[in-house]
């Protein structure tokens, strides 16, 4: 996604490490969030789809399982969805209301 919106090369001069999704469990940071590697963890851009996943606790991607499991580990999760402005919220009921 933030190579989607432009937003990659940003946060490649932004951030020293980046890791990008390329399945469910790869690049594997249970561990490493488990065991207090990173300070937070930070989901930037996520889609409203991810956002419900994560707020339903549902673990089937990269981005949802990682997020529980830094929950677990009691770290900082940061989520900034794509589609936060409330003109842009997605009509499901459900889906809108994780942003509220």
């Amino acid at each position: 996604m933030a190579k989607w919106y432009r937003l990659f090369e940003s946060l490649k001069e932004n951030f020293h490490k980046l890791q990008v999704e390329s399945g469910p469990n790869s690049p594997f940071l249970a561990g490493e969030l488990q065991i207090g590697k990173f300070k937070f963890l930070l989901i930037a851009p996520a889609t409203s789809n991810t956002v419900a996943k994560i707020a339903a606790g549902i673990c089937d991607t990269l981005l949802s399982n990682s997020a529980i499991m830094a929950g677990k580990a009691f770290l900082p999760v940061y989520v900034m969805p794509t589609d936060s402005k409330k003109e842009r919220l997605s009509q499901n009921f459900q889906t809108a209301n994780n942003f509220i």
